[in-house]
């Protein structure tokens, strides 16, 4: 007899995606915070199992000093302006600071940049 076959547990939260996060504030701290524009950069399974994943925040703030960890972000629907994700700040946030969904980055050449620039960010070897 031939066993069922599990379905799949599709996550809500998609690597790539964008949404509306609540990020805390850190005392002394130049990192981001406030309600802002996210991208998720934890991959699906650990979107998927975990409470917490990794995301990168977004600035519309796009004439600030290129950066090899900064990519430009456009064309993505809901989200009002082009958009800079900071990938020199990754960092682990819980799924219920998550607030909305606002689009997902669905260019390849977009979803590379980011690839490379975490990988510039962690020193593994881009």
């Amino acid at each position: 007899m031939k066993r069922a076959k599990k379905a799949k547990n599709k996550s809500v939260y998609q690597q790539y995606d964008i949404w509306w996060a609540n990020l805390p504030e850190l005392p002394d701290s130049h990192v981001m915070y406030g309600m802002r524009p996210v991208l998720i950069a934890s991959n699906n399974v650990v979107n998927t199992h975990n409470e917490v994943m990794t995301v990168v925040p977004l600035t519309t703030r796009i004439e600030k000093r290129q950066m090899p960890t900064h990519v430009l972000i456009y064309g993505v629907a809901g989200l009002r302006q082009a958009s800079r994700a900071l990938c020199e700040q990754p960092m682990s946030l819980d799924k219920s600071e998550l607030v909305e969904k606002i689009g997902s980055v669905t260019d390849w050449y977009q979803r590379i940049s980011i690839q490379h620039a975490l990988a510039v960010q962690l020193g593994l070897g881009a």
